[in-house]
């Protein structure tokens, strides 16, 4: 006779000394569930805002990344004696326009209305974890708010809310073994950070000649010169410089799903050439709009903000690319300019602000390629400029690196999230 397997309540990745299978309770039936205090209106009124309370809002829980550290507000004991006060280690959770995301207070905080406040009942469950459990729910929390003129989810919403956990024990270790995790990609976050920071104040200094560089005698390079934007394109090349097809040469009805990759606006970033975003039209249209093609090593501009003028340079592919209508081709002179020079001098503060002030557009900038061809660039001789391009190089090798390892970090995590809960 067949017997039916058993299923178990229990998650694919666990440690090693815990077997038992894992409960599922009510939310209400294991935790405490309270809701914010209507905040005084109007915002800032002096009567009750401006005091020493931190005075949490649904955007700080929203960008907290699971520990609500900062607050938007601070409330005096009038403006406290209208709202509600939770401790530390209380878990919050937004109820209205952005539903379900959730943090731990790590200091004590008044909370508006639009906010509820969670705290487990003692024996049953650790802060720390059913964060990190509900923080997991929040897109199926979403998909069940009740439709209304503006979806949300209240307390009756939340206390019969199913919610699966292991013993104590397996939750503390659990939520330990996933902070140390997080604090790694916070040390990695902030070293990024910092780095960057290097980065772009050592530019300052390079592009305002503060800090120069040396030749192997220990003497200084001939004096910056200025050149035209454009004068630094090969005039060997044809096409160095130029913009992308008219909008009505390149229409939606020439995407394919593979094909010759079209550069968009999404992919141009400020250094960084994004991969994501990616659109494609057939070989024949690329022929037919064959002044428009980059290559590989190339730098793309963008004619539109944020910020407008950014540049990136193509990635190494053996294959060609077609801009959309909003990207400019430089192909630099390499006889008498480093295009890893010219790449972060067009990204930095003394470009941008020739750029913004020859742009149109009020709500959106926008440049044109005979303006951009207008404006002055300062460098030193090639040699010079050769050593600056390397050491930046270095730079961002640096940052490439700390970024590779934030993203295992996190996709390692994304990993832990999916096999350590039920």
């Amino acid at each position: 006779m067949l017997m039916k397997k058993e299923v178990k309540n229990v998650p694919e990745l666990r440690f090693e000394e815990f077997d038992k299978d894992w409960q599922v309770q009510r939310l209400g039936a294991i935790t405490k569930i309270q809701r914010g205090r209507f905040s005084p209106r109007p915002r800032n009124d002096p009567a009750f805002y401006g005091g020493e309370i931190p005075f949490v809002q649904t955007s700080d829980v929203v960008n907290s990344n699971g520990k609500i550290k900062f607050y938007t507000q601070t409330l005096n004991e009038k403006g406290l004696s209208v709202s509600k006060l939770f401790p530390k280690g209380t878990i919050l959770i937004t109820i209205a326009a952005n539903i379900g995301y959730t943090g731990v207070l790590q200091v004590d905080m008044a909370c508006p209305d639009s906010l509820i406040g969670i705290t487990c009942k003692e024996g049953y469950c650790n802060n720390n974890y059913l964060n990190i459990a509900l923080m997991r729910q929040q897109r199926r929390m979403d998909y069940l708010a009740p439709e209304a003129a503006q979806k949300n989810i209240n307390i009756e919403f939340l206390e019969p809310y199913p919610i699966s956990y292991p013993s104590l024990p397996e939750q503390q270790k659990i939520a330990s073994f996933l902070t140390a995790v997080d604090k790694k990609i916070e040390q990695l976050t902030r070293k990024k950070e910092l780095l960057e920071q290097y980065k772009k104040g050592v530019m300052q200094k390079i592009f305002s000649q503060e800090i120069r560089f040396k030749d192997d005698n220990g003497q200084n390079y001939p004096d910056w010169e200025e050149t035209r934007f454009s004068d630094i394109a090969d005039k060997k090349i044809k096409w160095s410089i130029t913009g992308g097809p008219f909008g009505s040469d390149l229409k939606q009805d020439d995407y394919t799903e593979k094909g010759v990759r079209i550069i968009q606006l999404q992919n141009i970033g400020d250094g960084i050439f994004y991969d994501d975003y990616k659109i494609y039209t057939t070989s024949e249209k690329a022929d037919k709009l064959i002044g428009c093609n980059i290559y590989s090593g190339d730098i793309i501009m963008s004619k539109m903000g944020d910020p407008v003028a950014r540049a990136c340079f193509i990635p190494n592919s053996d294959n060609r690319w077609l801009m959309a209508s909003d990207g400019i081709r430089l192909v630099v002179d390499k006889d008498e300019f480093n295009a890893k020079y010219i790449h972060d001098y067009i990204n930095s503060s003394f470009f941008r602000r020739s750029a913004l002030s020859l742009s149109t557009g009020s709500t959106r900038k926008r440049i044109g390629l005979s303006e951009l061809k207008k404006i002055i660039i300062k460098h030193p001789c090639l040699k010079e400029q050769t050593l600056v391009g390397a050491f930046l190089w270095r730079l961002d090798n640096k940052i490439n690196t700390i970024q590779t390892q934030l993203t295992q970090t996190q996709n390692f995590k994304k990993g832990l999230l999916q096999k350590m809960f039920v």
